[in-house]
């Protein structure tokens, strides 16, 4: 039985301690949250205490219950997770990361994903970004398919996600309720954002064997046409209930050896396509 520590227990690593525990064959040994120390896992994930308690700092939990595996469900930028992740790698645990950055990180963050790798080989232990996304749905899940595919000129991959239901902190992050001048003012102030899409482009055009390509993304408001009742009050008509985004990698057929940094004109000049969207917006 793999023995594992827990980093992190907001709102996903609550449900991750929660399907832990389920497990036959890991066991959850300790849970490291300072925000949350001397709590109960159990009553914290699950709302019944198991006499697991949260500790506040990292190496006493490490030293006490001596873990194999750590799981991290922290932050989504490579560049803020680096230094967790060479602390751990330095307690010679194996690392599986929610990072959404982390889960094909080679072409946005070369030289963080580089130096991870060679603190983790130096130290022999493993170190996985995973996820619904990036990490399988819109990535690893269509390079699959095409596995039975002679030749592949065109992948597009279209995610549409209800967020009504999800929690307040994601419906914030989304831009619901504001208006469009509001949403536009927050998203140059990079106050919306969402993490991932990149390096799910990145990870098909990479496994596509289209490596000459520069990612375009884009992100602009959904507009309301109805009422919709959020957690944050009512979107009227015409205020914002959520956002589109996409991505595309561009490739110029004229100039195989350079990239167009003008997305309408190599629009124009593409020899293959890949296009990926992602849709969040409360219906």
């Amino acid at each position: 039985m793999v023995k594992v520590i827990l980093v992190g227990l907001g709102s996903l690593g609550e449900k991750i301690a929660a399907f832990l525990m389920e497990r036959k064959d890991v066991r959850l040994v300790a849970v490291v949250d300072p925000r949350k120390a001397g709590k109960d896992v159990g009553q914290e994930a699950t709302e019944k205490k198991n006499g697991l308690l949260i500790y506040g700092e990292l190496e006493t939990a490490v030293k006490k219950h001596r873990p194999e595996v750590a799981i991290l469900a922290t932050v989504s930028r490579i560049e803020t997770l680096e230094p967790l992740v060479a602390q751990l790698a330095s307690l010679k645990l194996s690392i599986v990361s929610t990072c959404e950055e982390l889960s094909y990180p080679w072409k946005a963050h070369p030289l963080c994903a580089r130096r991870i790798d060679r603190m983790c080989r130096a130290k022999k232990v493993a170190c996985l970004a995973t996820g619904v996304n990036p990490g399988y749905l819109m990535d690893y899940l269509p390079l699959v398919l095409t596995l039975i595919c002679q030749q592949v000129t065109r992948i597009e991959v279209q995610r549409v996600q209800n967020a009504r239901k999800r929690r307040l902190s994601f419906q914030k992050k989304i831009g619901t309720g504001l208006t469009v001048a509001e949403f536009r003012r927050l998203l140059q102030q990079g106050q919306i954002c969402h993490v991932g899409l990149r390096e799910s482009m990145d990870m098909l055009a990479a496994f596509s064997g289209w490596q000459k390509v520069k990612t375009v993304e884009r992100i602009r408001p959904v507009i309301a046409r109805k009422k919709i009742k959020t957690l944050l009050g009512v979107v009227t008509p015409g205020g914002s209930p959520g956002w589109s985004k996409s991505a595309r990698p561009l490739r110029d057929r004229k100039k195989s050896s350079g990239l167009s940094s003008a997305p309408v004109r190599a629009r124009k000049t593409l020899t293959t396509a890949l296009t990926l969207a992602v849709v969040l917006l409360l219906k």
